[in-house]
């Protein structure tokens, strides 16, 4: 029963993620006004608000427009909710869940932002490295530990942003993708060459293998723009579970 009351509360929590990637990109507030129909614009009442379940009722639909909603909503409820579960598994009840229930919040919001808009907004890899390095000592880290691994896990993305575009020619990596590894590596914290040298490699082998399937499926070409939040997302929720 638990593990249903942690998917809930990250199916909640997956709502009001879902008003931070759609407005802080438009730099709107994420408070006012009420979440309302994109369309129509008419304030979502608040038994057209609950997470997966009013989508599914509602079958995509806004009730007064009838305008079609888009999947992402449910979906990402639904991922946030499973995410949980799989943080509380690994730490149970205790200070770490909540911390890496912000942690994976925050990495969830920074990959589809990047995703839709190829951009990093600095309010959420700030919020990282602030709060990695503040709440070290709740977990299984030291302040040391955590300002180094932001520094560490932030290293190699500098030298790609510095060499890359002399190595390719074009522009190799944004340096919102070198915030965002030095808050991964403020919550991750260093704790040893391997760590950082198997979540870097995981994340360009999942860059790679993943950019080369949306090739082969041409949705994009070998020009296209690719964002690279996902994959050090997804690379460091693994990390965190094999710590």
């Amino acid at each position: 029963m638990i593990f249903l009351y942690v998917f809930l509360l990250g199916a909640i929590i997956g709502s009001f993620l879902n008003v931070c990637i759609y407005r802080i990109p438009k730099n709107e507030s994420i408070n006012f006004p009420p979440s309302h129909c994109p369309k129509c614009k008419e304030k979502i009442k608040w038994y057209d608000n609950i997470p997966i379940l009013s989508y599914l009722v509602l079958r995509g639909k806004c009730r007064v427009c009838k305008s079609k909603i888009s999947i992402q909503y449910p979906i990402i409820e639904a991922l946030v909710g499973i995410f949980f579960v799989l943080v509380y598994v690994k730490f149970g009840y205790s200070l770490n869940t909540i911390k890496y229930f912000v942690f994976i919040s925050l990495l969830l919001c920074v990959s589809i932002i990047d995703i839709k808009n190829y951009y990093i907004p600095d309010v959420f890899s700030f919020s990282l490295i602030i709060l990695g390095i503040a709440s070290a000592n709740i977990s299984y880290l030291t302040f040391e530990q955590a300002y180094i691994g932001a520094s560490a896990y932030a290293m190699p993305f500098i030298v790609i942003y510095g060499f890359g575009e002399y190595i390719f020619k074009k522009e190799a990596m944004g340096f919102g993708d070198v915030k965002l590894a030095c808050g991964i590596g403020a919550f991750l914290g260093y704790l040893g060459f391997y760590n950082l040298y198997l979540w870097f490699t995981l994340t360009f082998v999942l860059g790679s293998l993943i950019s080369l399937g949306l090739i082969g499926l041409g949705i994009k070409d070998r020009k296209s723009q690719i964002a690279f939040a996902p994959f050090m997302s997804m690379s460091a929720f693994v990390m965190l579970l094999l710590l």
